[in-house]
């Protein structure tokens, strides 16, 4: 099975990137960290890969048997929806984005939670942006997703997820 969840800014993307691996037994890859690999040392600065470094990784990812994937959307990955079985839009409501984006945030300036850049303020004010501008209908990714209509399923909550894997478990 190949999957592919999309959705804005904290929406859950990897916390259900994550929850279907374990459950489906199948791989997941963040794209974020395609384009931005993660970093090993504290000190050293977060690289970003070429478009075309990304994309030689990504055609790797495409071409196991099995995946899940989860990103933004961004429109040099598109080849991900046209090779997805299905495609998963978490469709999460804008305050809890917001809030999430927040607790987010504040848990990795804290240290609790890693992430591979720098959490400061600037990054926290665009995470906000390209939230609203999934709302406000402003992404490549709903642009795209307008032709995957067939095999797109939109995901709006815990009850929603639950038939999703009633569904597709072995």
């Amino acid at each position: 099975m190949k999957l592919y969840i999309t959705g804005p800014v904290g929406s859950g993307k990897t916390t259900l990137a994550k929850r279907l691996s374990r459950e489906l037994f199948i791989d997941y890859f963040s794209l974020d960290e395609v384009v931005h690999p993660p970093v090993k040392t504290e000190n050293m600065k977060r690289k970003k890969r070429t478009i075309q470094e990304s994309m030689a990784v990504f055609n790797h990812i495409l071409n196991n048997k099995s995946w899940i994937i989860e990103d933004v959307g961004r429109d040099y990955f598109k080849r991900g929806f046209e090779e997805s079985d299905v495609i998963i839009l978490l469709d999460i409501g804008q305050g809890i984005r917001t809030l999430r984006i927040f607790i987010r945030w504040l848990k990795q300036n804290f240290g609790i939670e890693k992430c591979g850049y720098k959490p400061r303020l600037r990054m926290l004010f665009k995470m906000f942006r390209w939230s609203r501008e999934y709302t406000t209908g402003k992404t490549e990714m709903q642009k795209n997703l307008q032709y995957f209509k067939e095999k797109t399923v939109i995901v709006k909550n815990e009850k929603d997820i639950q038939i999703f894997l009633s569904d597709h478990r072995n």
